[in-house]
């Protein structure tokens, strides 16, 4: 942090820390991102910051909730971060004069003029444009006073976006295929255009 922190508070609104966590689901990506976010936004007093998600039932469902555990475990342990919440405009006022922006990226356009000092964009691949919303929001992280610009992305591999026992049970089987087929081809007796009921002994 201490490295960053240093860069960023070069004063030039272009110096930032881009960071990117993908894994397969139910990973705790969005865990992750919550924590990383309440870090930032205790590191970046009296700033806006954006926690954002493709869809709106992804922002209040998902990425808001953990992100108010994160914020009332600090508070229990002594350290408020969370003033107030705004439920109706989905806005967090923090004690330190910040604000957090919760939004989808199904309106990114509504995003143009805002400087945020840190930007956490959950299951961006999932957006309907990713890379405009990637360049939008690469744009907005221009607070001139954050000590840490950083933009953090998680993402889910395209073959691990579906069930996880479907996922292991198929690379199981892919496994399994390529040991079967590895020990056929060694022992130089099966074809595999053969068909079983054809094959000798």
């Amino acid at each position: 942090w201490q490295i960053r922190a240093h860069l960023a508070d070069s004063g030039d609104p272009n110096v930032r820390t881009n960071k990117l966590e993908t894994a397969g689901i139910r990973t705790g990506k969005s865990v992750f991102m919550a924590a990383e976010g309440v870090e930032l936004h205790t590191v970046n007093p009296a700033i806006d910051h954006l926690m954002i998600a493709p869809t709106y039932d992804q922002v209040r469902e998902v990425l808001l909730p953990k992100w108010m555990e994160r914020a009332t475990q600090m508070a229990e342990s002594g350290y408020p971060l969370m003033r107030r919440m705004n439920w109706s405009i989905l806005r967090a006022d923090l004690h330190c004069g910040g604000r957090v922006f919760f939004r989808s990226a199904d309106k990114i356009a509504n995003l143009r003029g805002f400087e945020f000092g840190d930007v956490e964009f959950d299951e961006a691949d999932y957006a309907k444009s990713p890379m405009d919303a990637l360049d939008t929001l690469i744009g907005r992280l221009s607070a001139a006073l954050a000590y840490v610009r950083q933009l953090t992305v998680t993402t889910t591999p395209y073959q691990y976006a579906g069930s996880t026992i479907e996922h292991w049970a198929i690379q199981r089987l892919a496994a399994l295929a390529q040991y079967v087929k590895a020990r056929a081809r060694e022992s130089g007796r099966v074809r595999f255009d053969t068909p079983p009921e054809r094959r000798a002994p």
